[in-house]
């Protein structure tokens, strides 16, 4: 009996980890300005990134500033490159992470500030 219970919280510690999400826990730097290149580094937990299918993007109000690069530094690390320009507007953005695979796009609201010229 004893040993069925063991076995039972071994196996209940072992799923409950593997079903941990994947999210965003820090865009750095978190602001930039318009007419501005930045790199922006995004540091996920549990996550998988890979060079190729995995990406960044800022969405502020439905519209979406796309990074011109995205380099891959480790599993829990990618780096968008961003071309800011006077067109894009200033204030609050959520950034996004895309991990192809699940859970596909990540979010860590208003993680990106862009301020103006």
């Amino acid at each position: 009996m004893k040993s069925n219970l063991i076995l039972l919280s071994f196996l209940l510690i072992l799923v409950s980890s593997a079903v941990k999400g994947q999210i965003i826990i820090s865009s750095v730097p978190d602001s930039g300005t318009q007419c501005e290149k930045l790199t922006i580094t995004v540091t996920g937990q549990n996550t998988n990134f890979v060079q190729g299918t995995s990406s960044v993007r800022l969405k502020q109000n439905g519209s979406y500033i796309n990074s011109a690069t995205d380099i891959v530094i480790s599993q829990l690390q990618i780096q968008g490159v961003f071309f800011f320009n006077p067109d894009h507007s200033t204030g609050s953005y959520d950034v996004y992470a895309y991990n192809d695979g699940y859970p596909g796009e990540m979010i860590l609201p208003d993680g990106f500030w862009l301020n103006p010229v």
